[in-house]
């Protein structure tokens, strides 16, 4: 998003459309749910190894993580595909709008889930 910071709105629009058009695939869900299942493994793993400080710790681990694809799934994910489905505008004024509709939110949301994910 900083690299887009200073585009102008059509160009914004149209890169956000091509970027999230790219990373919506099953390779995206595999890594972001594999690592969920990661977490998960671990937390059996220490508690099956009676290393309960451990678990303590992947518990609340795995809990930020689950935030993080909530925020994602929840968030984020409909608003890429908001703009992707949006029909594309004929004035400048309206492709002011669909930025403006999806970058304040979109980037609180990926601060949020990127602060949630690094806890």
């Amino acid at each position: 998003m900083p690299g887009l910071r200073n585009s102008d709105d059509r160009t914004f629009v149209l890169s956000i459309r091509h970027l999230t058009s790219s990373v919506a695939n099953p390779i995206f869900l595999l890594i972001s749910n594999g690592a969920l299942i990661a977490q998960i493994g671990f937390v059996v793993l220490a508690g099956s190894l009676q290393q309960f400080d451990k678990v303590v710790l992947g518990s609340i681990a795995s809990i930020f993580y689950v935030a993080t694809l909530l925020i994602t799934f929840l968030g984020n994910l409909p608003l890429n595909k908001a703009i992707i489905s949006a029909e594309l505008p004929e004035s400048g004024s309206q492709w002011n709008e669909l930025r403006v509709r999806f970058e304040s939110r979109w980037t609180l949301l990926n601060h949020l889930r990127t602060l949630t994910c690094i806890l």
